[in-house]
């Protein structure tokens, strides 16, 4: 998060209304139905392609895996965010390392509102 979100959001939503609204976005995405892993998977096969200038078949293969390792842990964390039992969540956690300012001093400037 940005200083600025953090700003504008303020402590009461970044603690409640957006735990919340991380969680069923979640909840959302692992739905077998909605094919989350297919179109993962295409958009990232697209932006390694273009890195790629030489596809030799070695390479071919590696990339296949890396997309699929990819996405299996991007999986993985949406079943984690997904999980919400009581107190146990670990998403209110993340969303405090994130306003940290040890963490936020680590942010790109080129996130920063510049006059």
């Amino acid at each position: 998060l940005t200083p600025n979100m953090i700003t504008l959001m303020g402590p009461i939503s970044l603690s409640g209304p957006m735990v919340f609204s991380m969680i069923a976005a979640a909840r959302c995405l692992i739905d077998p139905k909605l094919g989350t892993e297919a179109i993962l998977a295409a958009i990232l096969k697209d932006e390694v392609q273009a890195s790629i200038k030489d596809m030799t078949e070695p390479r071919v293969i590696s990339m296949i895996e890396d997309i699929q390792s990819a996405v299996n842990q991007i999986m993985s964390r949406l079943q984690t965010a997904a999980n919400f039992d009581k107190a146990e969540s670990k998403l209110p956690s993340i969303i405090s390392l994130t306003t940290t300012p040890e963490n936020l001093c680590r942010l790109d400037p080129a996130w920063y509102p510049w006059l």
